[in-house]
């Protein structure tokens, strides 16, 4: 019954057998590995190579089943095709096992001479022996391309596992290894069954009889099996991308915070002396005095900027302490009580009694509160509502939350501007003496506190809402 099931379903087999193949091959050529460190980048296209040869491969299968009958007049020129994918399908196999076994082993196996031998081989036999040409390739090349491979990966980890066990890419290089070495074994040595020894007795025959389904079955299970794996091996690359932009960031940081600080004692200095200037001036020219006043605004400006530097390189200090959340919002909502009464803002708090108390820096939680409180007021130039909410939840994953929610009503983010609102420098109150980087500060200030912020528009009317997440409460 199974058997049967299968047989009559081979093509649905093969098809998806072949698709996985293609997608293992298209998932690593779109993979950025060219200034990578890892050894693997420069190998692993090979293995792409064989994937996208083999997927092909099995759909000409699948092709030969549907078509073959409609069409006997090309099953001749159909089966070369076929026979010769085959073969540069498991060429690709053999050099990327061979080539990554050659990271450990020299000698011989170093050499890409082997694989051409190999080649010269497989060919000569298919031009001699005429029966069932595709078995030389299986065995001279898809059996000993699955087992360098696995090995090759196996031996990859182990020799790189200072760099990769922290990122926790041991479970998919072994699978990996495992699913080339099954695969090696049922593509290169169960083989369509021939007149001769191993063929005569290990073939796709006698297979099917052994187990009640065809090896194809199997064949597919594996090529699925390697393709999650693969893909999965692939997250090294974004890893390492990632570990290159934090240390990128934090040479920027320390230059920034060096720059800052050099630059704010001379500003300070160019401060004090344009209050002395202006006080002995008072009143003589008043065009001197509107230039001093302009050049004390663009001073001023630029301090705000250094500062912003200070806290955005996190070169400022934190002072960790538990506070009781809800009593900072109230702290920080009465420092800018006059502003948004003059704004004509109406504040609705809404916060959960009972929190548990927040290990923080409670300077600058209140600096990015008000921030956050600051940025709504300015979405409501024609007043509106402040809601503040606070609650605690515990997420899907078991973890428990301290949530902050303040929403405004005010004209909301344009969607092209949604993504850039954390970048730092960007800034769309420039002439309203907008630095860029509030949010970029926040978001730095928040995550110095093992916390998230998401911010988005409302989905049901007009108004954002930005949400501050506190983790392991």
């Amino acid at each position: 019954m199974v058997a049967d099931f299968f047989t009559k379903n081979l093509d649905v087999v093969f098809m998806v057998y072949g698709l996985s193949f293609v997608v293992m091959g298209v998932a690593i050529l779109a993979q950025p590995r060219r200034e990578s460190v890892f050894k693997l980048a420069d190998v692993i296209w090979i293995l792409a190579g064989f994937g996208l040869t083999h997927g092909l491969n099995e759909w000409l299968d699948m092709f030969s089943l549907i078509a073959i009958n409609k069409y006997l007049h090309g099953a001749y020129v159909l089966g070369l095709v076929r026979l010769a994918v085959l073969s540069v399908s498991y060429v690709f196999l053999f050099e990327f096992g061979r080539r990554l076994i050659s990271f450990r082993l020299k000698g011989l196996l170093d050499k890409w001479v082997i694989t051409a031998f190999l080649c010269f081989v497989v060919l000569a036999l298919m031009i001699f022996i005429k029966q069932e040409r595709s078995v030389w390739p299986r065995y001279f090349l898809g059996f000993p391309g699955g087992a360098f491979a696995a090995l090759g990966l196996i031996w990859y980890y182990y020799d790189n596992e200072t760099i990769l066990k922290p990122i926790r890419a041991r479970l998919y290089f072994i699978t990996a290894a495992v699913s080339l070495c099954i695969y090696g074994v049922l593509g290169g040595v169960v083989v369509p069954k021939t007149d001769f020894f191993p063929a005569s007795i290990i073939n796709t025959d006698s297979f099917l009889k052994l187990f009640g389904i065809p090896v194809q079955v199997f064949r597919a299970i594996c090529a699925i099996v390697l393709a999650w794996a693969v893909c999965k091996v692939l997250n090294i690359f974004n890893w390492e991308i990632r570990d290159k932009l934090k240390k990128s960031l934090e040479v920027v940081g320390t230059i920034a915070s060096g720059v800052a600080h050099e630059v704010k004692n001379p500003l300070a200095i160019i401060l004090q002396s344009i209050e002395y200037i202006s006080k002995k001036v008072k009143g003589s020219d008043e065009n001197v005095s509107l230039m001093i006043e302009d050049i004390k605004e663009a001073v001023e400006r630029a301090d705000k900027i250094i500062r912003g530097l200070l806290d955005f390189s996190g070169a400022s200090k934190v002072n960790m302490d538990f506070e009781n959340l809800n009593s900072v919002i109230d702290g920080s909502l009465r420092l800018i009580k006059s502003q948004l009464l003059q704004a004509h803002i109406e504040v609705i708090k809404n916060l959960e009694k009972d929190i548990p108390p927040i290990k923080m820096d409670k300077n600058k939680i209140e600096q990015a509160l008000i921030d956050l409180f600051i940025n709504a007021m300015h979405a409501m130039p024609n007043g509106g509502k402040l809601t503040v909410k606070t609650f605690y939840k515990e997420l899907e994953t078991q973890e428990k939350v301290v949530i902050v929610q303040i929403e405004d009503t005010g004209h909301g983010i344009p969607e092209d501007v949604l993504g850039k609102i954390f970048d730092p420098f960007f800034t769309t109150r420039r002439r309203q003496g907008g630095t860029g980087l509030g949010l970029s500060i926040v978001r730095n200030i928040v995550e110095q506190h093992n916390g998230k912020i998401e911010i988005q528009n409302k989905k049901e009317g007009r108004g954002v809402i930005a949400e501050v997440i506190f983790k392991g409460c």
